[in-house]
């Protein structure tokens, strides 16, 4: 049985990411809880660093129940967002894996206003781009998701080739010699 807690590291990174970047200040008025789970969660074989829920209807009165209002009638609370990230994988990770593995969650988490109401309607949002290695091995990058994907692979591919060289001019010392090579 997995077992939950509350994951106070994780609030306080995405509280820094949602006031910083623009894509996620949709959430600074919207309710998001963290937890750690004792151990990842897998899918398809695979292992799951981290997921990203809705919580509504029933699963939002179960969690806003107390003892103060048992036996009353309610409304529905709000919906609200739950961010889970497996504890085991978040002590291996640095600083700034950290901060990637909570800004991918916090991109699950859409906020919108509905036009008619004006009230706030949460949704989880998809990936961006989705397909199997061996279909991009055989047929390049065949949609437009696969071309954003790689454009976005290449360049960081090209920042990384950048900081490698810049590394190496400095480790070489900047010497003039070396233009002459």
């Amino acid at each position: 049985m997995t077992a939950y807690r509350i994951a106070a590291d994780v609030a306080k990174v995405a509280g820094k990411l949602i006031a910083s970047i623009p894509e996620h200040r949709h959430l600074s008025d919207v309710r998001v809880e963290y937890l750690f789970l004792d151990k990842p969660p897998t899918h398809g074989g695979k292992i799951v660093l981290g997921r990203a829920r809705r919580v509504g209807g029933l699963g939002a009165v179960f969690a806003n129940l107390d003892e103060h209002h048992a036996g009353t009638v309610c409304e529905a609370p709000r919906p609200f967002f739950v961010v889970e990230i497996a504890e085991p994988i978040w002590r291996e990770l640095n600083a700034d894996r950290r901060k990637a593995l909570v800004d991918h969650e916090l991109m699950h988490c859409r906020s919108e206003r509905n036009e008619v109401t004006g009230e706030r309607v949460l949704k989880i949002r998809p990936h961006d781009f989705e397909e199997f290695a061996a279909i991009l091995r055989r047929h390049g990058l065949w949609t437009a998701a696969a071309q954003d994907a790689g454009a976005e692979v290449a360049e960081q591919l090209a920042l990384a080739i950048d900081s490698v060289v810049a590394g190496a001019a400095e480790l070489a010392g900047d010497d003039d010699d070396l233009d002459d090579m």
